[in-house]
């Protein structure tokens, strides 16, 4: 499979920035369905086989892991890879080329030996400023190792509630862009589909919701949400638009547990085929609902804070937003799961319960 132009584009804006010198941190800006996960496969075996150069792959959950993995092994079938994550039950730490889960390697990273060329870090928007996180002793411990290292990030968005831009701030890891997909170009091209919108009949009335970190505060969004009528208002005129529209497969991001429970009962009286994905959904059962929507045999998929990075679905077409945030990049994130394309899917819908539109912007 040939790299798309801007893929290529991509890797090729690494190589100009270490020709000339400029190797501090960096970040390449790629869309939900721009394909990153191939982007970050051929950099690999580009690097690898020109320089034998050592790749670490870090990203915070194990679906994630598993997907960049099987993404290179898929395109290079004798990748000396290897993976190292609790959560897929792999500790191959010795791997020429080793996918780990943060969580895992926090505290192992000394083991690597020798030290990686090349750090690659999957949805690097969830690297935390603070000295302490996770993500900040592990690269830290890696450039002690290895001041040379290279370290690359890659995000469909690249900034925070907290600092803004990844790479604006004095004391910012990340020193700069070096490409930006632009998601505009995408649609144009067909690589993305296109996204449009409807007004809902009614929006969750944020006025006398506080902030916690600049973000809504969870407790007050979910007693907000459930009390009177709103949640049967928002399904009801979401669902008579989506089917008038010959809408086909929904995915509904609700602001808590309790939220999203009475919105199941909601859809069950309605007669909608769902299912709900929530943190505590077991891996077997969450593997077992996604399959199951991503196939149509499940027509609403349910979810609180999950599955707003590393979900692919491209049948989804309809996004239900009852979920208020003040975060730009959970904003993108959840409008991204529904712009894959598929055959005869023209668009993704956009039903905006939160406000979230108004709020952020198109």
């Amino acid at each position: 499979m040939t790299l798309r132009p801007y893929q290529r584009a991509s890797i090729d804006a690494l190589y100009f920035r270490w020709r000339e010198g400029l190797g501090e941190p960096t970040i390449i800006q790629a869309p939900t369905g721009s394909g990153k996960s191939y982007i970050i496969a051929n950099l690999i075996q580009e690097v690898v086989e020109d320089y034998n150069a050592r790749v670490l792959v870090l990203t915070h959950v194990a679906e994630l892991i598993k997907q960049n993995f099987d993404e290179l092994i898929n395109l290079w079938h004798l990748a000396p890879a290897g993976l190292y994550s609790a959560g897929l039950n792999k500790k191959e730490i010795e791997s020429q080329i080793l996918f780990a889960g943060i969580q895992s390697l926090e505290g192992n990273e000394t083991k690597l030996y020798p030290a990686p060329n090349l750090v690659i870090i999957d949805e690097c928007h969830l690297i935390s400023p603070h000295e302490q996180s996770r993500y900040q002793k592990v690269l830290k411990n890696l450039l002690l190792m290895n001041p040379k290292v290279k370290v690359v990030g890659l995000s469909a968005t690249p900034y925070r509630l907290d600092i803004g831009w990844l790479h604006k701030s004095d004391d910012s890891f990340f020193k700069s862009i070096a490409y930006n997909i632009e998601v505009q170009e995408l649609i144009d091209d067909g690589y993305l589909a296109p996204v449009t919108s409807k007004a809902g009949s009614i929006t969750l009335d944020t006025s006398s919701i506080h902030h916690r970190g600049g973000e809504f505060i969870e407790s007050e969004l979910s007693a907000k949400a459930i009390e009177g009528d709103y949640t049967h208002i928002a399904l009801s005129d979401a669902f008579s638009k989506a089917k008038a529209d010959n809408r086909k497969s929904f995915m509904i991001f609700a602001c808590s547990v309790d939220h999203a429970n009475q919105i199941c009962d909601e859809l069950k009286e309605m007669g909608i085929n769902h299912a709900l994905v929530v943190g505590d959904t077991s891996k077997p059962e969450r593997k077992e609902i996604v399959e199951k929507h991503k196939t149509g045999e499940i027509e609403c998929l349910v979810n609180v804070n999950v599955l707003t990075t590393g979900y692919n679905n491209p049948r989804l077409d309809t996004i239900i937003m009852m979920r208020p945030t003040e975060s730009p990049s959970l904003y993108v994130q959840m409008i991204g799961r529904g712009m894959r394309t598929y055959p005869g899917k023209k668009n993704c819908l956009v039903l905006d319960y939160a406000g979230n539109c108004l709020r952020h912007g198109p």
